[in-house]
């Protein structure tokens, strides 16, 4: 569950996805999940992911990328996957525990 977030992607592939709160219900808190990724699924494939990035143990977290993600990409969902239990890093981007809908922009320079 997140608390608050968004994530924009703009025409040109530049995804930012902003986290806060982001806890597991039965916890009540970020748990073992300690780094996040962003994966952006067009209909029901997984076109591009992200580099992981540290999860606080509030659960903040901030993604920035560059993605090359098909055009049209129908159907956009951005997951935010677990990418690191208790300080280990996963081989792969692992379950998503959070997942949302987009906000459409086309201005570039959203992540300056």
């Amino acid at each position: 569950m997140v608390n608050r977030g968004f994530a924009v992607l703009n025409d040109e592939g530049r995804l930012r996805a902003d986290l806060r709160g982001l806890i597991l219900p039965n916890l009540g808190t970020a748990g073992p999940v300690t780094g996040v990724a962003a994966s952006v699924v067009c209909g029901d494939t997984v076109a591009a992911t992200t580099d992981s990035v540290p999860l606080s143990v509030d659960g903040n977290a901030e993604i920035h990328a560059k993605l090359q993600v098909p055009f049209p990409c129908l159907g956009t969902i951005v997951l935010i996957r677990a990418t690191a239990f208790n300080g280990t890093p996963l081989p792969a981007p692992g379950p998503w525990i959070a997942a949302t809908g987009l906000a459409k922009n086309s201005d570039s320079d959203h992540d300056k």
